[in-house]
């Protein structure tokens, strides 16, 4: 699993990096915790390898803050997210986010660098 460190109003939130999913979640219970703002109600259906997530929301639009070298912050954007009711406080990061944000992902220096040649460290478990 490879995951991110970064900051969602100012709250330390592990985002786990997942190339293979077709969309970005978020938990309902992350999102009462951070107090973000839901935008809309969904009938998406989601599916996992374990069955269907429960979507509940969608908010249109976060921010991240992701440390990179030295005390520097860099601030992305996340966008459709669907709220999901499942008993982990999770942010999962899809293809959408990758699309978007994320050049490449290097597995042995564990790094994601963005498109304006931004790096930062990731964790591979």
């Amino acid at each position: 699993m490879i995951t991110l460190s970064c900051e969602i109003n100012k709250v330390s939130v592990t985002a786990i990096l997942d190339s293979g999913a077709n969309c970005n979640i978020v938990a309902e219970e992350l999102v009462n915790e951070l107090g973000l703002k839901i935008d809309d109600i969904s009938d998406v259906e989601i599916y996992s390898p374990i069955g269907k997530l429960n979507v509940v929301r969608v908010i249109c639009e976060i921010h991240i803050s992701i440390p990179s070298q030295g005390p520097k912050w860099k601030q992305v954007e996340v966008t459709d997210i669907f709220v999901v009711s499942i008993p982990e406080p999770i942010l999962m990061l899809g293809q959408l986010w990758f699309q978007e944000n994320a050049m490449k992902v290097n597995f042995p220096n564990k790094t994601l660098t963005l498109l304006d040649e931004t790096s930062y460290e990731i964790k591979c478990n």
